[in-house]
C-alpha cells in the first residue's frame, strides 16, 4: 500500500487493479492444473463463498481506513489479535481443541507483536482503533469461512472467492469517483500493480491450499509471519525499522 500510494495511486485503484490480476492469476493456475476448479451450484455454498470474499475485501479495506486515523503500530497490533478470535470461534463452532500448545503459541505471538509494533494509546478509543478491530474480525471471518469450504478443491474456492472479490471491488468504484478521476500514477507503477496482483493470486491459491490441511487456529497463528515480513520489506524499501 505504502509503495504505490507514494507513487501517486489512490487506494481504490490499487485495490481494483490488484484484485483484477489476482483473479486472472488464480484462474490461469486452476486452468492448467489437473485438479482445477469445479462448478458450485449449491446456493448455501455460494453464499459462504460470497461471505469469504466479503471478509477478504474487508480486511485490507478496514486496515487502510484504520491507518488514516491511528498509528500503523496500533492498527497492526489490533489486526493481529485475529488469532485470538479465530481460536475462540474454532473451539466454539468448529470443534477444535484449545490445547496448551495453541494457547502458549498465541500468547507468545501476541507478546512478539507487542514488542515489534509497540502500540501506543490503545485505550484511547477512536475511529482508527474501531477500523483496526473490524479488520481483525474480517480476517477472522476470512479464515473461518474458508475453512468451512473444505468440501471443494482449494482451486475452486480460490477462483470463486477471487472472482467475487473483484466484483465487490468493482461495485465500490462509484463511491470513489473523485479518487479515480485524479489518478496520477506512472505507467511503470501500473505494471508493478499487475505484477503484485499476479503474486497475490499465487499467494491466494497457496493460502486456500494450506487451509485444506491445517486447523483454522494453526493457520491464524502462522499468518502472523506477515508482520515479520512487513518489517523486513519496510526496512529494505523504506529504510524503516520497527
Amino acid at each position: 500500500w505504502k509503495l504505490f500510494l507514494d507513487l501517486g495511486f489512490s487506494f481504490i485503484i490499487i485495490f481494483w487493479v490488484s484484485r483484477l490480476f489476482k483473479f486472472l492469476s488464480v484462474l490461469l493456475i486452476s486452468s492448467y492444473r489437473a485438479d482445477g476448479h469445479e462448478l458450485v451450484r449449491d446456493k448455501g455454498e455460494l453464499g459462504m463463498i460470497f461471505l469469504n470474499a466479503l471478509f477478504s475485501v474487508g480486511t485490507p479495506f478496514f486496515f487502510f481506513l484504520a491507518i488514516a486515523y491511528t498509528k500503523v503500530s496500533n492498527a497492526y497490533f489490533i489486526q493481529y489479535t485475529m488469532s485470538a478470535w479465530v481460536l475462540l470461534v474454532a473451539v466454539l463452532f468448529l470443534g477444535e481443541k484449545a490445547t496448551g500448545r495453541k494457547i502458549l503459541g498465541f500468547l507468545l505471538t501476541i507478546a512478539g507483536i507487542l514488542l515489534i509494533a509497540r502500540p501506543e494509546e490503545l485505550l484511547g478509543l477512536n475511529l482508527g482503533i474501531v477500523f483496526a478491530l473490524l479488520s481483525a474480525l474480517a480476517y477472522t471471518g476470512d479464515i473461518i469461512t474458508a475453512f468451512r469450504l473444505k468440501a471443494y478443491s482449494y482451486h475452486t474456492v480460490s477462483v470463486y472467492t477471487n472472482a467475487m472479490q473483484f466484483l465487490i471491488t468493482t461495485a465500490m468504484l462509484p463511491f470513489f469517483f473523485k479518487d479515480i478521476s485524479s489518478v496520477q500514477g506512472e505507467p511503470m507503477g501500473f505494471a508493478g500493480l499487475v505484477v503484485i496482483g499476479i503474486i497475490l493470486g499465487i499467494a491466494s491459491d497457496l493460502y486456500y491450499q494450506a487451509l485444506h490441511v491445517l486447523e483454522a487456529s494453526v493457520a491464524a497463528v502462522i499468518a502472523h509471519l506477515e508482520l515479520l515480513f512487513a518489517c523486513v520489506f519496510a526496512f529494505l524499501l523504506f529504510s524503516e525499522s520497527p
